[in-house]
């Protein structure tokens, strides 16, 4: 008995270096299995890095497309500002009929139409009838293509007149469809930024899968 009590301490030391040695080897897998997965680790920190960047550039490039926006509605609004806030039939009537009438044109008949919004303008039909010689014709287009307000011309359609024929040139009825401009005061250029921001919130997030860690056996 004495001689088991005389050993015991070399007992417990053997004990505790087996436990100590244990440990040890328990650490030194761990530090293998980390060392396995830095290369994953790496790449997957090298591969976030550059996400991060393409966000940046992508974050970047959109503020600077919404800048080149801005400026080109500006632009197209400044525009739509040059055409004349509103028609007056009175003033296009009677500019035609008074152009018509100088050139002798006959059965002079003008009548508006309604407006047609496009967007940033609206237009306004105008037609024309009248009896004259297409020489007389060709000279009111011209006059009126001259004039500082806008008009335009939509459609010209000539027929062999009925009327009995006194002279030597061939008269033509005609029907003329002229067409004036106002800006849309109620109209703002679309820049499109909100829809561009939110096509951008619906883009899928990608999650990376963590892989789970095997429990040491």
């Amino acid at each position: 008995m004495s001689g088991i009590l005389k050993r015991l301490h070399l007992f417990i030391l053997i004990y505790a270096v087996m436990m100590i040695f244990q440990e040890y080897e328990k650490h030194q897998k761990e530090i293998v299995s980390l060392n396995s997965k830095l290369p994953t680790l790496k790449r997957q920190i090298k591969k976030s890095e550059k996400e991060k960047k393409n966000l940046e550039r992508y974050f970047k490039d959109i503020e600077e497309a919404k800048g080149r926006i801005e400026k080109v509605a500006a632009g197209i609004e400044k525009l739509q500002k040059r055409l004349p806030p509103t028609i007056s039939d009175t003033e296009n009537l009677d500019l035609v009929r008074g152009i018509a009438e100088n050139l002798n044109i006959k059965n002079v008949l003008l009548s508006p139409g309604e407006e047609t919004v496009h967007g940033f303008y609206v237009s306004k039909d105008y037609k024309l009838k009248g009896s004259g010689t297409f020489l007389q014709y060709l000279i009111l287009l011209e006059k009126i293509g001259m004039q500082e307000r806008i008009l335009n011309i939509k459609t010209v359609n000539f027929y062999r007149s009925k009327a009995k024929q006194k002279g030597r040139f061939q008269l033509l009825d005609a029907e003329i469809i002229f067409e004036a401009f106002r800006f849309n005061d109620k109209f703002k250029e679309d820049r499109g930024i909100k829809e561009i921001e939110e096509s951008f919130k619906k883009m899928p997030v990608k999650k990376t899968r963590r892989k789970r860690r095997k429990k040491d056996v």
